[in-house]
């Protein structure tokens, strides 16, 4: 009987965690996510990391830099940027830095249901990709400009649905 409780108490407490993200915590952000031999679209669990820190050095308005280190945390450079823009655009770039840099086509945007916790990505009026936030932990990230330097971020887990 006792361990029927402790298993319902864990249920509850990781569904109640997964609950707590909300709309406000993904508009106008960037993340990155894992895209070693494209697990990206292949996995049914993925993680996005979010950028937090903005770069000093641009190179042009258009090509936003971050002092986390991608490499750092994934051990790679294959890898999806993901940006959730206000009006709820959404762009979605493929970097791998041994062949090329591949953007989306089409027009795409998202949407999010903090009842549900689901978070929806469409180009133009059609679902492409449909996920559920699991759960979102803080971590912390190794900075480019110093590698001593530690960034605080977040992990947040998804289930494609």
């Amino acid at each position: 009987m006792n361990i029927f409780y402790i298993i319902f108490t864990l249920m509850i407490s990781f569904g109640s965690y997964g609950q707590s993200f909300s709309k406000k915590q993904i508009k106008k952000t960037e993340w990155f996510s894992d895209n070693k031999d494209s697990v990206f679209f292949k996995r049914d669990t993925i993680k996005l990391i979010k950028y937090t820190q903005k770069s000093q050095q641009q190179f042009n308005k258009y090509d936003i830099q971050f002092d986390e280190s991608e490499y750092d945390y994934l051990g790679h450079l294959e890898y999806v940027t993901l940006s959730f823009k206000k009006a709820r655009n959404f762009s979605f770039t493929q970097k791998n830095w041994s062949q090329s840099i591949g953007y989306a086509k089409g027009v795409l945007f998202w949407s999010y249901d903090d009842k549900n916790c689901i978070l929806s990505i469409y180009e133009r009026k059609n679902l492409i990709h449909r996920f559920k936030v699991l759960n979102w932990n803080e971590i912390d990230l190794t900075s480019n400009k110093n590698k001593n330097e530690k960034i605080k971020s977040i992990e947040l887990t998804l289930l494609r649905l």
